[in-house]
């Protein structure tokens, strides 16, 4: 349950600061560098954050 929320709140948070970085890139001329990659690597980190944070309740609730 835990790990669903971290998950639901990473791709939230992770959704809106790519939507703000592809906005950012299409005022900004085209030569100048954006952070859509950053956005991408938080997209990607969230669902590992929350497979750990599953992982670290089953091993909390095992050795209870």
């Amino acid at each position: 349950m835990i790990a669903l929320l971290y998950l639901g709140v990473g791709v939230a948070l992770a959704a809106a600061y790519l939507a703000i970085s592809w906005r950012d890139a299409q005022d900004s001329p085209p030569d100048s560098p954006t952070n859509l990659g950053g956005a991408l690597v938080l997209l990607l980190a969230w669902p590992v954050i929350a497979v750990a944070a599953l992982g670290l309740w089953i091993w909390y609730e095992v050795t209870e």
